[in-house]
């Protein structure tokens, strides 16, 4: 498998397998600062609420999914577990926050595209 040229710097050759799951593990970390930047709007509006649930609720269905898709793909279970419930809980936050708090972007994005 390729390794990233980096990977040969941070870590020994025994962890090289790891590099296979790294990406997953980057655009997870992606989604977890969106979710970061975004959750303020809920604060903001006084619907924390929403956030509690919000985290609850992928928080479950990441140990869900981690007990199933590790026993059955092992490491790479627990980086798609992982992704998928910091991206659900992105998704989620950015539809509350922008329902409670009405974001300016998309009349932004509509004036640029007409």
């Amino acid at each position: 498998f390729n390794i990233p040229p980096f990977l040969k710097f941070v870590v020994d050759e025994k962890f090289y397998e790891a590099s296979t799951i790294v990406i997953y593990l980057v655009i997870g970390q992606c989604f977890n600062g969106a979710y970061l930047m975004i959750t303020n709007y809920l604060f903001y509006a006084k619907r924390t609420g929403y956030l509690a649930t919000v985290t609850i609720t992928t928080g479950s269905l990441n140990l869900l999914l981690l007990y199933i898709l590790t026993n059955k793909l092992g490491l790479f279970g627990a980086a798609i577990s992982f992704l998928i419930a910091t991206g659900l809980r992105f998704i989620l936050t950015f539809y509350f926050s922008n329902k409670f708090f009405p974001m300016p972007w998309f009349k932004g994005l509509v004036n640029i595209l007409k």
